[in-house]
Parts: C-alpha cells; structure tokens; sequence
C-alpha cells in the first residue's frame, strides 16, 4: 500500500524525520517510529553501467535527473527531469507510480533529495540508480543519445521546424512564438501526434528540456530544443502573437 493510501496524521511530519544513509551497496530510505504512517520504506540500489542487457533496457525506461543539454547526452529513452523542487510536480504529470523508476543522477550525491522530491508524489517504487552517473555511462563505452539545440535566432528563420509551446494555457494566450503549437507539458503525452520536426520552448528552457525527453522516448527523432525559450525569444525583439 502506497503512503498516499493510508491515513495520515493530523500534521504533516517535517520531511527531516526521514533519514537516508548507505546501507551495504544500496542507499535506503529509514523512518523515525512516529513518522512511519507517512515515510514509507523504500531503496534505490546503485546499477553498474556495465551491467548486463536487462539493466541498461530498465535504464531507457528511467527519469534523469541530470539536466539535458546536447553535449552530455542521456540514456536512451529516458526522461529528462532535474533535480529540482519542482521535480515532484512533474514526476506526478508524467510517470506512474506503479512502475518502478531507475534513476541517472548528476551526482551520485543528489540520491536521497531526490528520493525524498519523488516521494512526495507517491513514487515508492525504485529499481536503481546508475552509480556515477552519465560519465560512468559513457566511460563504459554505452550507447547515449543527445537533442540537438537550436537557438532563437535559428528557430526564428528555420524552416519545416514547428515551435511547441509547452507553456500552461494562460501562458500561452497572453503571447507565444508566430506559428507554433500548443500543448501544455503535463498533457504532452496524450497529444502525441504530428509533432516530428518539434521545437519545444518554455518560458526559460527547463520545462522544454522535459518535453524534448518525452517526445524523443516515444520515437520522434527530428526534435530540438529551444534553450532560453520565450524569455528569449522576447529579449531578442522578435514577433510575437496572442491566441485569438
């Protein structure tokens, strides 16, 4: 039974009553005896990058917490969402709580807080996190995926290349790119049609980054991404246009 199904207490206990430390070779998450009605248990056990061909299949399944950006590269078919507080936020739009989630760090460091942002939302369920991250990804000679970036200026005279607003539908009324789409980046997955040749963009990059993921994970190979998005955009003077 997931936390969120039991009955909580009367307060909400301070996230500091969870303690996570290294157990053995995997990183568990303990609870305080009073603050076990809300801290489940779970555990994140590191995963070899040279580990055999089900591990790196559970990996392209997996949310990376390492931000995306071309040079870097990501597991292939995963999900780029940072370590961010707002990570929790989007992991509830995106992922299902009933499957378990591998995860790729920037540092092997950042586990427990992001453990701590999933739980938030109810993600108990972790099959792993790759030890050492993308480097050691690379360094064992696997095989990695990037997002070609295009830049506003780009965008603004390429050609065949649709803008996606990811943006929330207020957002996007009040002003977006001439010519681009919208779709709002919780919803993306069910609108995942006709969007080959996409450029996502934001309102500053972060939320287009996710949605490029997304749409690289499910086949689209002619997607960019837009860094600096609208706030860009904006700052450059160019065109602008409001929904009618």
């Amino acid at each position: 039974m997931r936390h969120d199904e039991r009955a909580a207490p009367s307060a909400t206990p301070s996230l500091q009553f969870c303690d996570a430390f290294f157990a053995g070779s995997a990183i568990r998450m303990t609870v305080r005896p009073f603050a076990s009605a809300f801290c489940p248990r779970f555990s994140a056990t590191p995963l070899p990058p040279k580990s055999t061909t089900p591990v790196a299949a559970n990996l392209s399944s997996s949310i990376s917490s390492l931000h995306l950006n071309g040079a870097a590269g990501h597991v292939p078919g995963s999900i780029n969402i940072g370590a961010r507080p707002e990570l929790s936020v989007w992991a509830g739009w995106l992922l299902d709580p009933e499957q378990s989630i591998y995860l790729v760090l920037h540092e092997d460091t950042e586990l427990p807080g992001v453990l701590r942002l999933l739980w938030r939302t109810g993600f108990t369920y972790f099959g792993g996190y790759l030890a050492g991250g993308m480097a050691a990804w690379r360094e064992a000679g696997r095989e990695f995926a990037q997002i070609p970036q295009v830049s506003v200026h780009e965008l603004k005279d390429a050609e065949g290349v649709t803008p996606l607003d990811v943006r929330k539908p207020d957002e996007w009324e009040g002003g977006h790119i001439p010519g681009a789409r919208h779709a709002f980046l919780g919803k993306l997955h069910e609108e995942l049609s006709d969007l080959d040749r996409a450029a996502p963009y934001c309102a500053s990059g972060f939320h287009a980054s996710i949605a490029a993921s997304l749409l690289k994970k499910n086949g689209f190979d002619n997607v960019r991404n837009v860094p600096g998005s609208w706030k860009a955009w904006t700052a450059a003077g160019y065109e602008t246009q409001k929904a009618r």
